[in-house]
């Protein structure tokens, strides 16, 4: 799927293979896209040859066409068609939005500023302190809900690299 965004104009067929895809509640309630989904969350819809967000064939369907913009939620929910809940804005729009919902992660961000951190500096020296105890990695991996791979990761200096170089320090004995 491109990043640019494509124009979308309504049509009857359009609107005939797209609804019957969503889940219509209430005026004021998410509709639920029921098809595929991206690892996102946002509904995709095969179209003609193109593959299209649902969202913005959502927006297309109720103002007639979209293009050269982005469909932003103002639920929050990235599955959501329900066109009271959409709105039309540009990159910058979308950038606020996803900063304001805390879901903008910063590239050169590291560790708990990341945005998409599970763990916390505490976390990571607990994970340091209880290898070096002798606890194994797939105990460690399930008191933290995270996988083997990711401590073994953490106690090879591959994640949470700014916290290696203190392994050895007192924060660990």
């Amino acid at each position: 799927m491109s990043n640019r965004p494509l124009l979308i104009r309504a049509t009857s067929e359009l609107a005939a293979r797209f609804w019957p895809k969503v889940r219509r509640a209430g005026l004021n309630e998410c509709w639920e896209w029921q098809g595929k989904r991206s690892n996102k969350g946002y509904g995709v819809f095969w179209f003609n040859g193109r593959v299209l967000r649902a969202n913005r064939v959502a927006v297309a369907l109720a103002c007639g066409s979209i293009a050269d913009a982005f469909a932003l939620h103002r639920c929050n929910n990235p599955s959501c068609c329900n066109p009271v809940h959409l709105y039309i804005g540009g990159p910058r729009a979308n950038i606020l939005q996803c900063v304001n919902d805390g879901r903008y992660v910063k590239h050169g961000c590291r560790g708990e500023d990341s945005g998409k951190a599970k763990l916390t500096e505490v976390d990571v020296q607990e994970i340091h302190r209880l290898y070096a105890a002798g606890e194994t990695q797939r105990v460690i991996a399930r008191k933290f809900c995270i996988s083997k791979s990711q401590v073994g990761a953490i106690i090879r200096g591959e994640q949470w690299k700014h916290l290696t170089a203190m392994t050895n320090s007192s924060l660990f004995t």
